[in-house]
């Protein structure tokens, strides 16, 4: 073959890309329409779910949607997915046809290219023109995988001021932790607050189930214990769990090692990543997880009662990020964690309340 002069494939190739951007362009434009690929579809392949639990978990930790975008991007392999793009289109209907017009319009046209590898060629070529043109009319975004999908999980009071949430953890008098000896700092004292549970309320249901033996245990503690809770202000409520104060003491008290407070509920992926961290979270239904992280020992219970709170970033975290972590643990189904959670103006701390709030 002389320099210059093309081979007949080639001009086969060409030809045929020349006819689906010209002619036959409305019959592309009707087929990418109805090819329904979007690199970043919420789909249910394991792949997309990982991806998505990675990228709220990022989101919680760091409030940036910008790095819960990058770990979606990065995450997906382009290989795979232009394998996948090229499998799809090759199945779908429409491509014989566009297939079948292309040659149809060489032959007539352009006798000479006639050969027995016409058809092969314009199919092949045909093919990849269609995935070149889908993929680039692919408009959909990193953080449209969390479209339409909901994710369990957690709020922990104050996780943020420690590097490991599950350090997060009530402290105890006694080296068996129980509702009369839990000691009352700020992660015990910002669960009750979370939880609707006042201090008056909470003194008074401990005293209505202490037992002389539990009372015993402690008589080396009880002056310090008196001083600490006379200490302590009353704190602001804001929901309630709509269950007993006297089974909350019960499940204090089946946490001989102490817990990690927690709230855990189902809520939409997209909302969680349109979160700004200064809006109060309305949850209703859900786990209170009393949930220790060492010893995978605690006593969750299912709430019906609204609950509301204001996460910073790194106080929430997802339900079954540990080994001994609340699912996996305890064997709940998923439908013990379904919650409604709607996004409301932060309430202001004077108690007063806005318009959009709503009444307790």
């Amino acid at each position: 073959m002389a320099p210059g002069t093309k081979s007949t494939k080639q001009k086969i190739v060409e030809t045929t890309t020349s006819i689906l951007t010209g002619e036959l362009a409305g019959d592309v434009a009707s087929f990418i329409r109805s090819v329904a690929h979007r690199r970043f579809s919420p789909d249910n392949t394991l792949e997309k779910r990982v991806l998505l639990h990675e990228a709220v978990r990022s989101y919680l930790s760091n409030g940036s949607r910008e790095a819960a975008s990058r770990v979606v991007s990065e995450g997906v392999d382009p290989d795979v997915t232009a394998t996948q793009l090229v499998n799809l289109v090759s199945d779908a209907d429409g491509l014989d046809a566009i297939t079948d017009k292309v040659r149809a319009i060489i032959e007539a046209s352009a006798p000479e290219l006639r050969t027995d590898r016409l058809r092969e060629v314009v199919g092949r070529t045909t093919l990849y023109h269609l995935v070149d043109e889908i993929d680039r009319a692919d408009s959909s975004k990193p953080l449209d995988i969390a479209n339409g999908k909901e994710v369990t999980v957690c709020f922990i009071p104050g996780s943020s001021r420690v590097q490991n949430y599950w350090d997060t953890a009530t402290r105890s008098w006694m080296e068996r932790s129980d509702s009369i000896s839990i000691y009352p700092d700020r992660t015990f004292i910002d669960f009750l607050g979370v939880v609707g549970v006042s201090k008056t309320d909470w003194l008074s249901a401990v005293e209505r189930n202490t037992t002389m033996s539990s009372a015993a245990r402690m008589r080396d503690h009880l002056e310090e214990r008196a001083a600490a809770w006379e200490a302590v202000p009353e704190w602001e409520t804001a929901g309630s769990l709509d269950i007993e104060d006297d089974d909350l003491v019960a499940a204090v008290d089946a946490c001989p090692y102490g817990f990690t407070p927690m709230i855990a509920f189902t809520m939409q992926a997209e909302e969680i990543l349109a979160m700004d961290f200064t809006e109060t979270l309305e949850v209703t239904g859900g786990i209170v997880g009393l949930h220790d992280f060492t010893t995978g020992s605690g006593d969750p219970l299912r709430f019906e009662g609204t609950l509301r709170f204001t996460p910073g970033i790194g106080d929430m975290h997802l339900a079954d990020d540990q080994p001994l972590g609340l699912i996996a643990t305890h064997g709940f189904l998923s439908s013990a964690f379904v919650s409604t959670v709607t996004r409301a103006p932060a309430i202001p701390s004077d108690g007063t309340r806005t318009a959009l709030s709503p009444v307790p």
